[in-house]
């Protein structure tokens, strides 16, 4: 499992990813989800992708991401027919 985008906005564009526990815990990541869905369940889609969200949040705390304030979900459903 993982997210469709991961932002680190605490880490500068031109460095390198963090790759320890101790670095990762420096940094607040916000997880993004793309979902396709008919204009009818985009309800469902963003429920889905919430509980995709609660997972993929304990797995960046087993990793050593402690930074939980400030973190945030975006889920864009794009809707088609």
């Amino acid at each position: 499992m993982r997210p469709d985008a991961v932002r680190i906005a605490t880490l500068a564009h031109d460095a390198e990813a963090p790759r320890t526990r101790a670095e990762r815990s420096q940094h607040v990541v916000d997880l993004m989800e793309f979902g396709y869905c008919d204009d009818t369940r985009m309800a469902g889609k963003i429920t889905e992708k919430e509980a995709q969200h609660d997972v993929l949040q304990e797995l960046l705390l087993e990793a050593g991401s402690s930074r939980m304030e400030g973190r945030q979900l975006w889920i864009f459903p794009l809707g088609t027919k």
